[in-house]
């Protein structure tokens, strides 16, 4: 078949294939009698049969997909959502629609399988071309074969086609979109008095059967997960490379060998305050953030330090950092970034440059020219390399030599002194933090979970690159915290419930003594107004506030709404200022796009709709029913 199509990408090139759809393939189960049976078919779609083997590959593949984007999956979150029913009517669909393109003569070719394959970046090296070996590295690492990726691939590709070939009845009217759009990019500014409920709390004391009674209504609260703690031995490659002996005439050949892997692109290592801005942000908000970020320029020109100032006013993730991120080539970086990046000369600090994540102050620390590195620099990596590589192949004898040992009787201290290894103990956690930080399945951690503390685990634990070993050292059942341990917060839970009704009594006097839509005098010198905010609910300091939002774009501008909204610290008084709807610029920017997405959505609803027809006429008949149990 495609037999050259071969290597890396990650688990996000799966996610591709299901993603190509973008239709909800989890509708209604269809409909058909059931019966118990046991003959190695799990059910009949119309006549054409889905095998057990076949059902239990899927499910096993889907939650390996799952878990890997929640990790603290339970096998009882598994059979709360009904997964394998899920499962089932996934494959029921996916048969359905195959049929469908089939009688449609829809296909995907060879060279069309070839050329998406080849155009994902995942797949590709470091001169951005499609390599096999990466290719294949990934797809394997995902439990597949790259046939079976193929296959797989060449389905999802056809359903594509199918959706297209239903969507093509949508139609979208520009006014319609224009009135979307007009509906999403609108904006208020309000005003608001703000009144949190910390002024109210100093004269509440709660009582003693407050705080007795909070306790009890709130036991679940207070509750203190299982905890167990252990001792891991760990054979991995990694760890058992320092055993290993590497000649120096190796690490030369390695070297003398491959010559492309040590070859060092032209980088730089730099700091950034960013000033974050939507792609559609206004002139006016665009040249507000430039000429903030020439603000801080003009302190840094006088000393001050750009890892401090990165601190305080960066919107990006790497802030907590002081704006440092680290090491980076051009390709790393988009254009405009890298561009100024790498016309800097170490100590220097670029303009504002701006990005599709907004304006950018950046600053070069140093600087590396592209080049060879050094057979003294790359020998360390190498040497290490080459000792895992010994390690891995001697894995299994030394895995299968403490497992010996441990059933003769030996401790897992023992073990660890007999391979020169150390003991890495893990402090009581609880087993779904357990299963996050070490990557083990569920059924290990529950038979790792189930030891008496002392006792080592005669079988080993798969881990991501090797095995663990493990023993228990402690064990700590669920408990409830004492309540003299709780009462600190009890006490200031029951504070600010009555600090947020004393603020709502007072909001509701403030709102009455209004008149002709002014507060009262002595309240008026604590109005603010907000900065401009959209119907998704942030209202500035008054944080994400759905209902308050809803309620403003809903008010007519220069009266108070007339309830007082609670929000985060306490309750407060809105009323619309101003109404700034989307200019024609705007529009004309946004056009195209817009009506591609709703074209978009038009065509997936027009597919699922398609879909579910296609189960309303099938007959779906479950033969075994004890496998969906």
């Amino acid at each position: 078949m495609l037999d050259g199509l071969r290597q890396n990408a990650g688990s996000w090139i799966i996610k591709i294939l299901f993603l190509i759809i973008i239709l909800a393939f989890i509708l209604a189960y269809g409909s058909g009698s059931l019966q118990q049976g046991g003959s190695g078919i799990l059910a009949y779609v119309d006549d054409e049969p889905i095998l057990v083997r076949d059902f239990e590959r899927q499910y096993e593949t889907d939650v390996r997909q799952l878990q890997e984007q929640i990790p603290n999956l339970t096998a009882e979150d598994m059979a709360k959502f009904d997964i394998k029913q899920a499962v089932l009517a996934k494959m029921v669909n996916t048969m359905l629609l195959e049929r469908q393109a089939r009688r449609l003569g829809i296909d995907v070719s060879d060279a069309e399988l070839a050329a998406f394959v080849r155009s994902n970046p995942g797949f590709w090296n470091d001169a951005r071309t499609f390599d096999e070996q990466y290719y294949e590295r990934a797809v394997r690492a995902q439990g597949m074969t790259p046939a079976a990726f193929e296959e797989a691939t060449r389905r999802a590709l056809a359903q594509h086609k199918l959706m297209e070939h239903v969507g093509r009845a949508a139609q979208v009217e520009e006014a319609e979109a224009r009135d979307l759009f007009r509906f999403s990019q609108e904006r208020l500014v309000v005003d608001y008095l703000l009144l949190p409920w910390e002024e109210f709390k100093d004269g509440v004391t709660p009582t003693e059967e407050e705080v007795a009674t909070y306790y009890k209504d709130n036991m679940e609260r207070f509750k203190r997960q299982a905890t167990s703690g252990f001792n891991l031995l760990v054979l991995s490659p990694a760890a058992l490379a320092s055993r290993q002996e590497v000649d120096d005439a190796a690490v030369r050949a390695y070297y003398d060998a491959h010559p492309a892997e040590f070859q060092v692109a032209e980088s730089v290592r730099a700091r950034h305050i960013l000033l974050q801005l939507p792609r559609d942000a206004s002139a006016a908000d665009a040249d507000k953030a430039r000429v903030e970020l020439l603000k801080l320029k003009a302190r840094l020109a006088k000393g001050e330090s750009f890892a401090t100032l990165a601190e305080k006013h960066s919107d990006g993730p790497s802030s907590a950092r002081g704006g440092e991120l680290g090491w980076f080539t051009r390709e790393a970086m988009v254009a405009p970034f890298a561009e100024a990046a790498f016309a800097l000369e170490p100590g220097a600090v670029s303009d504002p440059v701006r990005t599709e994540f907004g304006w950018h102050l950046i600053k070069v620390e140093e600087r590396r020219e592209a080049g060879t590195r050094s057979f003294d620099e790359a020998a360390p990596a190498i040497r290490r390399q080459l000792a895992e590589e010994k390690a891995a192949d001697s894995l299994h004898d030394t895995l299968d030599m403490a497992i010996g040992r441990l059933v003769a009787g030996d401790t897992l201290a023992q073990v660890a002194q007999a391979l020169g290894l150390p003991l890495q103990p893990v402090p009581a956690v609880p087993k779904a933090l357990f299963v996050q930080r070490l990557g083990v399945d569920e059924a290990s951690a529950d038979m790792l979970y189930a030891l008496a503390p002392g006792q080592a685990a005669e079988v080993p634990v798969e881990i991501e690159d090797g095995s663990v070993l493990a023993e228990k050292t402690e064990d700590n059942p669920e408990s409830v915290a004492a309540l003299d341990e709780v009462r600190g917060p009890i006490e200031e839970a029951l504070r600010r419930e009555a600090g947020m009704k004393l603020a709502r009594e007072k909001a509701v006097q403030v709102l009455a003594e209004a008149v002709g839509g002014a507060l009262p005098p002595r309240q008026q010198s604590r109005v603010k107004t907000s900065e401009p905010f959209q119907r998704s609910g942030m209202v500035g300091e008054l944080g994400m506030n759905p209902t308050l939002a809803e309620a403003a774009f809903a008010a007519e501008p220069g009266q108070w709404l007339p309830e007082p909204h609670a929000v985060a610290n306490g309750y407060a008084l809105v009323r619309v200022r101003e109404r700034q709807l989307p200019t024609d610029e705007q529009w004309a920017a946004a056009r195209d796009t817009m009506l591609a997405q709703i074209r978009q959505s038009r065509q997936q609803e027009l597919f699922q709709a398609f879909v579910m027809e296609l189960r309303d006429k099938a007959q779906v008949k479950i033969v075994d029913q004890r496998v969906l149990q």
